[in-house]
């Protein structure tokens, strides 16, 4: 079973790479680089944000049945 404080870790070395190439990208190419592109790039980084969050709500959910049961829960009252 992989542990969720490693795979957190690997989640946000991944993130912090993703983010600090962006932003080096950005400055080398900044007299190239429309608004245009820069919303693309922010855009692709929002779906791959979200696809890594999901993925760990999914690892919660397969590994540990009281996350699944609160997340699942719909409040009436």
């Amino acid at each position: 079973m992989t542990d969720i404080k490693k795979y957190v870790k690997v989640v946000n070395v991944f993130l912090i790479t993703l983010i600090l190439s962006a932003l080096l990208i950005h400055l080398f190419l900044s007299k190239y680089i429309n608004i245009l592109s820069l919303v693309i790039n922010l855009i692709v980084i929002g779906i791959i944000l979200l696809i890594l969050f999901s993925t760990v709500i999914t690892y919660f959910i397969l590994n540990d049945k009281e996350v699944n049961r609160y997340l699942m829960r719909i409040n009436y009252t």
